[in-house]
């Protein structure tokens, strides 16, 4: 308990904004739908409890109701009406009034306080106000709350402060409990009257004020529903309900208030650290008359952040709401669950390390970037042998070979989805010259081929020594002597569409092939970075691979490409 003649000064708890993920996902939707390039202000509304656990911050509560007129507030919340001016400009948002836009909010209560309004509707006394500017590119949300309350009385000390428990025995307190459970059968008020007569507690309305206080045989006390869980300090509701006092009764000078906190421990209600504060306001003599044309008092409440600074917060939520980004958490999630059981030793971090060069964005190229989920487009053209180039377009075809140069060496494999056999043929010679994995698939219409390319070792490592008695027992080729799609092949690449039909200018294949082929090429790239010997595997791993073939019908020419395929 704490007691002084003079009183110390009045403060408040206030509050901290609580912004539910839910609600950014409604506010981006509105935004792309209904507001758009409008921003005029509108109308959201959150909610605050009473019932806060011990060193918890009073919050004002907003999730996606927020924007819904009809919402129904949680159980034993109080209502608080909210404005929102969503900005279309970060510079608008940075730039706007500040101080003009809290005085427009705070007027709105000194308005609903004037007219009476507040007195029959106390819920009237809580509102905010939030500037925002959706970033929708980058899902970064920049925002600052305003809690407006009026600076009016100028002054006010507490003279007197104890818990309900040290006000009240604990009959009383369960007596005060039963009459709150009565008054509130209906709603919740956030602010009440208490009258204690003839050892009898009852609730009314705050309207009922100025009558009961007449009764010389009550002792009668002004509650509201308070947010703080702080030992010394109201909640900052308070503010503008003593401003409501000061116009509504001007000349009450002393009153007690009850701050009624409403709390769950141990599984029973308890509300005996609630505050009772007996606290003097400060009135002019004679009392001041407030008329409807009185100028609306200053206003104070833009939020400080985490720092204490009055300046906005900023929120990114791309982790959660960029579909890209849930796209990669997904895969993340499918392959660290494959460490658990099924392949411990997977080294994810090697898999997600690696770059691949992409070449042909067609049937299997788009099917290929689909499953590795690396994707950034590029266009050009590859110079191809057997097609000439004239001379007008002889400095594109030199800056086409730089480009393909620059982009083979910023990769780590290079996989080779092209539509002709000359299109591979420039790729394969700068990916072998440069030491590059590569990868290459190929479809015909019930069949195809996916294949590795070798990479040579020097003849002096410690891979070529060990694999030479390997290759004189004959116990199959290694990766390092592993050739290209080119190395058995007997033609020259050429211009393999020229004097050709459409059909047999287009890949045709079976629906369902090309995402056959491209898993199979994907599956492949990884079990090749996953092997113990990496790039230098025995070929007869690569081999089965280049074996399988899907087809309905007989093809020997099928048939001897891939002879020629395993002996490259």
């Amino acid at each position: 308990m704490a007691v002084s003649e003079e009183g110390a000064l009045l403060q408040f708890v206030p509050f901290s904004s609580a912004l539910d993920g839910s609600f950014w996902h409604a506010l981006t939707k509105n935004k792309l739908e209904v507001y758009r390039l409008d921003e005029a202000p509108r109308s959201v509304h959150g909610f605050y409890s009473n019932g806060y656990a011990e060193g918890l911050p009073s919050s004002m509560n907003l999730d996606m109701t927020a924007f819904d007129d009809d919402a129904v507030i949680p159980a034993l919340c109080f209502p608080s009406r909210g404005t929102l001016i969503p900005f279309n400009t970060l510079d608008a948002f940075k730039t706007s009034d500040k101080k003009q836009l809290l005085q427009q909010e705070a007027k709105k209560m000194w308005n609903d306080i004037q007219s009476g309004a507040a007195l029959r509707q106390p819920d009237l006394l809580s509102r905010f106000l939030l500037l925002c500017f959706a970033d929708l590119k980058k899902y970064h949300y920049y925002y600052w709350f305003a809690f407006p309350a009026l600076s009016l009385p100028e002054k006010c000390n507490v003279l007197e402060t104890k818990t309900l428990k040290q006000y009240y025995g604990s009959e009383k307190i369960l007596q005060l409990q039963q009459a709150h459970d009565t008054f509130c059968k209906d709603k919740v008020p956030p602010a009440f009257v208490i009258l204690e007569k003839s050892s009898t507690i009852s609730f009314h309305a705050l309207s009922e004020f100025e009558k009961l206080q007449n009764d010389q045989e009550a002792s009668v006390m002004l509650g509201f529903s308070d947010p703080s869980t702080m030992e010394a300090y109201a909640g900052w509701p308070l503010r503008n309900l003593l401003a409501l006092v000061t116009v509504i009764w001007a000349g009450l000078s002393e009153l007690t208030v009850l701050c009624y906190r409403n709390r769950v421990k141990d599984g029973r209600r308890e509300c005996s650290h609630s505050l009772v504060l007996r606290v003097r306001l400060s009135q002019s003599d004679p009392p001041t008359v407030f008329h409807v044309t009185t100028a609306c008092p200053r206003a104070v409440g833009w939020e400080k952040n985490e720092a204490q600074r009055l300046v906005p917060r900023m929120v990114d939520l791309s982790s959660s709401m960029d579909p890209s980004r849930l796209a990669e958490s997904a895969i993340d999630l499918n392959l660290k669950l494959m460490r658990w059981r099924l392949l411990p030793s997977l080294d994810l971090e090697q898999i997600s390390n690696t770059r691949c060069l992409l070449l042909g964005a067609g049937t299997l190229g788009c099917n290929v970037a689909r499953s590795l989920l690396n994707s950034e487009g590029i266009s050009m053209t590859i110079p191809m042998p057997g097609h000439p180039v004239s001379g007008d377009a002889e400095g594109q075809v030199r800056e086409d070979v730089r480009r393909l140069e620059e982009l083979v060496e910023r990769h780590d494999v290079v996989f080779l989805l092209l539509d002709t056999r000359e299109g591979r043929w420039l790729p394969t010679l700068l990916a072998a010259s440069m030491h590059k994995i590569v990868i290459n698939a190929a479809l015909g219409f019930d069949t195809f081929m996916v294949m590795r390319h070798g990479l040579k070792s020097d003849p002096s490592s410690p891979v070529a020594m060990e694999t030479e008695p390997m290759m004189r027992m004959g116990e199959g080729i290694h990766g390092s002597r592993l050739g290209c799609y080119f190395c058995n092949d007997v033609v020259a690449p050429g211009d393999s569409t020229r004097d050709r039909t459409l059909d047999q200018q287009c890949t045709v294949s079976r629906p369902g092939m090309s995402m056959l082929v491209s898993a199979l090429a994907v599956e492949l790239l990884i079990s090749l970075l996953q092997h113990p010997d990496s790039l230098y595997f025995d070929s007869s791993l690569s081999q089965a691979w280049v074996k399988i073939k899907l087809s309905l019908t007989h093809d020997a020419r099928f048939d001897d490409e891939l002879e020629g395929c395993q002996g490259s």
